[in-house]
């Protein structure tokens, strides 16, 4: 395999379906299931709302994190036993070497080093009030992205999330709801889908709204509901050149049951369904393949064990996740079918007879 083949082959390997992108705010807990084929370096970057299990892996079946849960279930901030207040800046930041790019056929051999990265500046804000039967919660977050890729891509962002629940009269049962509302003038790892363009601008937004429904069917049992309608919406320009529409949308439910097995361990199941349509996917010159519209269905079965001591938590999950996408391509002119016989055919050629002097 020479040269350009490899870089063909590798450009098509690093990004042939970048389908149903999506971005949670929180943790991917009983979230959005995503889905990612593009083997994008990136993190959690709207992964902003406090979280007491970020260092385990973000266990969440049989461990629940009073913390971060509200932001998930909006019923569940009726567990609190009080309100709190909170912020947590953070920076992020990734970078590697490539010596040569593998992106472009047309990229003569360069022996100095190419140097792509990532920097991610977050500062998020909010409180939870609690009071005797109803809770409420507010969280904004100010975000600055620059990613060195072709060229200096610098984005701001602006995550709101609101969120409101109430006891559920003469039950054991809380309903919430939220909504969760961003401005986005950049997303993580979307700069490095357009190799070779020094000029990209991005300008989208995330709607989302949540209905929960959490409570005890006993002492040792409880049970939760979530149901969720999310939305993405971007577009992008390169090089004032190219542009590109990014859409998707979906509904999500999930399921969840706990139990105290123990004074000190906890086991738990839990079963979520992502049903998602991206009616415009980009065309990205990386892939140069046009997918849309679509739709993806999404699941996860998991359960979990949680064995909690005054000095100690240690917890674990067992999750499967099945996913099923399917996208097409519109053909830009009719197709022409045709049928064959199963027969043989035979052609002769006969060339004109030589005179012979």
């Amino acid at each position: 395999m020479n040269r350009s083949s490899l870089r063909r082959h590798c450009a098509r390997c690093f990004c042939f379906l970048f389908a149903s992108f999506f971005l949670p705010f929180t943790s991917s807990h009983a979230q959005i299931i995503n889905v990612r084929t593009a083997p994008l370096l990136a993190g959690e970057q709207f992964g902003l709302a406090p979280s007491a299990r970020a260092s385990m892996g973000n266990v969440s079946i049989a461990y629940e994190d009073p913390w971060q849960e509200p932001f998930i279930n909006p019923a569940k901030a009726r567990r609190l036993q009080h309100g709190y207040g909170f912020t947590s800046p953070a920076w992020n930041h990734w970078s590697y070497t490539m010596p040569q790019p593998i992106f472009f056929d047309f990229s003569p051999p360069n022996p100095s080093a190419e140097i792509f990265g990532s920097h991610l500046v977050s500062l998020p804000v909010g409180q939870i009030g609690h009071a005797e039967n109803q809770s409420s919660g507010l969280f904004f977050a100010l975000q600055v992205l620059n990613e060195r890729s072709s060229g200096d891509f610098t984005a701001f962002n602006i995550p709101l999330v609101g969120l409101w629940a109430r006891d559920i009269p003469n039950t054991n049962f809380a309903l919430g709801i939220g909504i969760d509302l961003a401005y986005l003038d950049g997303v993580e790892g979307v700069s490095f889908l357009y190799p070779g363009f020094d000029n990209l601008n991005q300008e989208g937004a995330i709607y989302n709204f949540r209905l929960g429904v959490a409570g005890s069917l006993s002492e040792k049992d409880e049970i939760n509901f979530l149901a969720m309608q999310h939305n993405y919406v971007a577009h992008h320009e390169a090089n004032g050149a190219v542009e590109n529409k990014d859409r998707n949308h979906g509904w999500l439910a999930s399921v969840e049951y706990r139990r105290a097995l123990t004074p000190s361990l906890r086991g738990g199941v839990q079963l979520t369904g992502n049903w998602k349509t991206h009616p415009k996917i980009p065309d990205y010159p990386l892939s140069g393949v046009p997918r849309d519209p679509g739709t993806t269905h999404a699941y996860n079965f998991g359960a979990g064990m949680a064995w909690q001591t005054p000095v100690a938590l240690f917890a674990l999950d067992a999750i499967y996740e099945p996913v099923d996408f399917k996208t097409w391509v519109e053909a830009e002119a009719p197709v022409c079918k045709q049928k064959f016989s199963n027969s043989i055919i035979i052609t002769r050629t006969f060339s004109p007879a030589k005179s012979v002097g």
